[in-house]
């Protein structure tokens, strides 16, 4: 599978009910709210399809009031890092590296979590391995309650999405197995 496939079972899913569309080739993701007559946008970096799985998934959990502010709301700790304010960005991003975990498997792509803190101190470097390891533990906690969550309320937007991609990927994997 690849970005274009990604866009267009996105927009083809979407697109009509909530006046948003998927699109590629950005410097940096960004997500732009509907106007009055303009679809909103949900710009992912180039083409990559990890990057189109995690600003779905942001989308795909960001409730109606946060859909209605650019990038939802949200204010980005940019790197570098300390070691407190990379322990609440990971704590921010579990949910989303959670189900784009889920959504990279429906689609064959390999997942590597986002620390997103290359330039981070020496004191806060030599912690990384230990948060790497906790952040991965409590992704894949987050994707099996993602699966859950799926299947007890299948109208949501993230099992709306993931029947998409599964129905893409019929006989390649269920994806919850």
């Amino acid at each position: 599978m690849n970005s274009e496939t990604i866009c267009d079972l996105f927009n083809s899913t979407f697109e009509k009910k909530y006046r948003v569309r998927l699109i590629g080739g950005a410097a940096e993701p960004i997500y732009v709210p509907p106007m009055e007559k303009e679809s909103g946008s949900i710009c992912f970096r180039e083409d990559f399809i990890s990057s189109a799985l995690h600003e779905v998934a942001h989308w795909c959990i960001a409730g109606k009031d946060r859909r209605q502010m650019v990038d939802f709301g949200y204010e980005y700790i940019s790197p570098p890092r300390d070691e407190n304010a990379q322990k609440v960005f990971l704590q921010a991003e579990r949910r989303v590296q959670g189900l784009e975990r889920l959504f990279s498997e429906l689609c064959w792509v390999p997942f590597s979590p986002s620390l997103d803190n290359l330039d981070c101190d020496q004191a806060t470097a030599k912690k990384m391995p230990k948060l790497v390891l906790e952040f991965e533990t409590a992704l894949e906690t987050e994707s099996q309650n993602w699966k859950l969550t799926i299947s007890r309320n299948p109208a949501s937007r993230a099992a709306t999405f993931y029947d998409a991609l599964r129905e893409n990927n019929i006989g390649q994997s269920d994806g919850l197995g």
